[in-house]
């Protein structure tokens, strides 16, 4: 298996490209004595429709092809995630992302994002958040505007939710993954962030070596902050009430309640990280602040 892992992303990752090649003479022969004649003739013919298909049409089946592959690799072997992660300091991490970016190809792309939702995993976590730029690339298409990243928005925002269950302080990468969040919350209409940012932030919060880390970032405070005071007259009684029961129920070693909002998930983080003591200067100062 490690062995095909490799060979498969020598193929896809080939800065050269790809080719298609040929049947050698010899597998046609060996084909010929196995099938017959018939299955020779076959063979040529393929091999010349395969020819009058155009560039750009041929190019795009084998870079789908050739994701797909990986995808496959990494959906059924933990060590063959950590090989894609790890291989050539992360280039196929780079490649993944770079054709969810460039490529123009609906399937490949989507492929691409299901490979790298499928190599994260508590032992690539950090590998991940430590490879440079890469946080920053899947924020920026996971927060994107526009029909461009419909197909794998929502994928790379589980990816950067499933990478931040294992990236926590002191971490290096952990900075790097607040950035990545603080530049989706930026990108939020009016930095109202949605549900899924609140309690990716709440389950940061509820580990207390994080705490100090996401109350001195002044974008995902202040994020917080707004989502937390969202107007009363937009929601029902019923449905402060909920939100009061919601708050309470808020247990940082449960799930996050079904029935919370981003609106009740942003006040229970700033709840939790005032169980730091020394952040609630930093929220709280004398002079001012959130």
């Amino acid at each position: 298996d490690t062995d095909n892992a490799q060979n498969t992303i020598r193929i896809a990752t080939d800065s050269k490209g790809l080719a298609v090649r040929r049947p050698s003479m010899a597998t046609c022969e060996k084909s010929s004595e196995t099938s017959g004649e018939s299955t020779t003739t076959s063979s040529t013919q393929e091999t010349a429709s395969t020819e009058t298909v155009p560039v750009a049409s041929l190019n795009n089946k084998i870079r789908w092809s050739t994701i797909g592959a990986l995808q496959n690799l990494s959906a059924f072997s933990l060590v063959n995630c950590q090989i894609l992660a790890h291989h050539e300091r992360g280039f196929v991490l780079t490649t993944l992302v770079k054709t969810i970016v460039f490529d123009d190809h609906v399937g490949t792309r989507q492929s691409a994002a299901q490979t790298l939702l499928n190599i994260v995993s508590p032992e690539t976590a950090e590998v991940m958040g430590n490879h440079p730029g890469l946080l920053g690339a899947l924020a920026n298409i996971a927060s994107s505007s526009g029909t461009k990243n419909n197909d794998v928005r929502e994928n790379i925002a589980t990816v950067l939710s499933h990478v931040s269950a294992d990236i926590h302080a002191p971490m290096d990468c952990h900075i790097v993954l607040l950035n990545a969040f603080g530049r989706i919350a930026q990108r939020s209409p009016g930095m109202n962030i949605s549900r899924g940012l609140a309690s990716d932030l709440l389950r940061q919060a509820c580990r207390p070596a994080n705490r100090k880390a996401v109350a001195r970032h002044s974008v995902l405070m202040e994020a917080l902050v707004i989502t937390a005071g969202t107007s009363k007259e937009s929601r029902s009684r019923a449905e402060r009430r909920g939100s009061v029961r919601s708050i309470s129920s808020v247990d940082c070693s449960e799930q996050t309640p079904a029935r919370a909002t981003a609106r009740d998930l942003a006040l229970a983080t700033l709840k939790v990280l005032v169980c730091e003591p020394s952040n609630i200067n930093v929220m709280a100062p004398p002079t001012g602040g959130f």
